[in-house]
């Protein structure tokens, strides 16, 4: 049996994103480009898609 991949798309604007976090914009931007750039998230007005959740998750919290 092959399992279909999930992914995850939110809405949400960079700004409001950086709000909740409690960091600014700019500093918001660079680390969902940087990420983007890797590959682990697609970036479009207003919207973030993770392609692949588990990938994301290996990435930010790597097996010690």
């Amino acid at each position: 049996m092959r399992l279909k991949r999930l992914s995850v798309c939110v809405s949400v604007s960079q700004s409001e994103l950086a709000e909740m976090l409690g960091y600014t914009r700019p500093i918001v931007n660079k680390e969902l480009r940087r990420l983007a750039d890797e590959g682990l998230i697609r970036i479009t007005y207003r919207h973030i898609a993770v392609p692949q959740p588990t990938l994301l998750h290996q990435v930010a919290l790597p097996k010690s």
